[in-house]
């Protein structure tokens, strides 16, 4: 149970950097 909680969150960081590298690279 620990280990999915982790994994989700780990997840949406991975998301959220990806976002925003997107957004460093169309400036």
């Amino acid at each position: 149970m620990l280990f999915s909680y982790v994994q989700q969150r780990n997840e949406i960081i991975l998301i959220h950097w990806t976002s925003t590298g997107q957004q460093w690279l169309s400036i």
